[in-house]
């Protein structure tokens, strides 16, 4: 391919809108499942999910007399790259309308996660603008009436005051410290990401919650990648050979380069992951058992949703953790501006 044409792929203009890509991916893999070629399936796609259908179509139709591959052309269009491995790795087996149906649940299931996430936080989130506004409000008119009636009358409780207007002050706190945690936490993953991968991962790992996450998900992307292939009928070599070289999802790549430098060595699989400091335990014995029974590839299928369900679970935990944790904030702040209002006026009923 040409250097412009490269260019051009490395474009993420979000052309099709995320809302819009698990229907159009439907549309794509009915069509596809009914024997319509890749070009037919855009042209009668592209006028009911794109704004500028004419142009769009030109592009289309462009890519596609070059040779652009399905998973190419879905990367131009915007579709993001945790999807495109499979579509890529489906393109070797010719499983292209099964990984369709199947990127469509996991962005169906991905969005439904998102709204969940948002009705857990919108509730708290309202509460907590509220409370800024009604602190802010104390601040301004209250306090101010409240600590020069009480200078006026006894400087020794100028104490009090001050507990108040700190307390008055805890919604700027917490926002003030959500500031520094995501400034930290951006400096942080904008240094790992300077990292070589290996290290990058064994760094990532460290960092609670994340790292468990992170270590499910890549070991469940390399176990359905690895035994979606060896379903397909590819050697074991050949399997690691392509995702070492795909580019979509370089730390599935680097894991798959260092599985294939041991067995280019002579090792077996299970002695290669006996070895990865990146995979999770479980897999070891997934592929032990696969490599005794003949049935590796459907071993490790198994291992992927195994691990996908132990992803939702941990991931359906943080979730209802969260709303507690929220509200528990929220409380916190709504007792501060009680006992931030309560104090001045107890001082003042002494001094009447």
């Amino acid at each position: 391919m040409k250097k412009s044409f490269k260019m051009r792929l490395q474009r993420k203009n979000k052309l099709l809108k995320t809302k819009e890509q698990p229907a159009f991916l439907s549309k794509l893999a009915a069509l596809l499942e009914e024997g319509y070629s890749l070009t037919d399936s855009f042209n009668m796609l592209v006028p009911h999910h794109f704004d500028q259908e004419d142009e769009i179509e030109k592009k289309v139709h462009h890519f596609l007399s070059e040779g652009m591959s399905l998973s190419e052309l879905l990367n131009f269009l915007g579709v993001n790259d945790q999807y495109l491995m499979s579509i890529y790795v489906a393109e070797q087996n010719g499983t292209t309308v099964k990984a369709l149906k199947m990127i469509v649940q996991k962005m169906n299931s991905s969005m439904n996660n998102k709204d969940q996430l948002i009705k857990l936080v919108s509730y708290p989130l309202f509460l907590f603008i509220f409370l800024i506004g009604l602190f802010v409000v104390f601040r301004t008119y209250f306090l101010p009436n409240m600590s020069a009636m009480m200078f006026t009358r006894d400087e020794e409780h100028n104490a009090q005051l001050l507990l108040s207007k700190i307390l008055l002050h805890l919604p700027d706190i917490l926002i003030g410290i959500s500031i520094v945690f995501a400034v930290v936490s951006f400096g942080i993953f904008h240094y790992l990401r300077k990292k070589e991968t290996g290290k990058q991962l064994l760094l990532y790992y460290k960092i609670p919650l994340i790292g468990r996450v992170l270590q499910i998900q890549l070991t469940k992307l390399v176990a359905f990648e690895i035994g979606s292939l060896l379903e397909g009928a590819f050697t074991i070599q050949s399997t690691l050979h392509i995702l070492a070289n795909q580019p979509h999802q370089k730390l599935v790549a680097y894991n798959a380069k260092l599985l294939h430098q041991e067995i280019a060595q002579g090792e077996s699989l299970s002695a290669a992951v006996l070895i990865n400091p990146y995979l999770h335990k479980e897999f070891y014995s997934y592929v032990a058992h696969g490599e005794k029974s003949g049935k590796l590839g459907k071993e490790l299928l198994l291992l992927s949703e195994f691990m996908s369900d132990k992803m939702s679970n941990r991931v359906e935990k943080y979730l209802k953790i969260m709303q507690p944790v929220l509200f528990s904030i929220i409380a916190i702040c709504i007792l501060g501006a009680y006992i931030s209002i309560m104090l001045p006026m107890y001082e003042m009923i002494e001094l009447v």
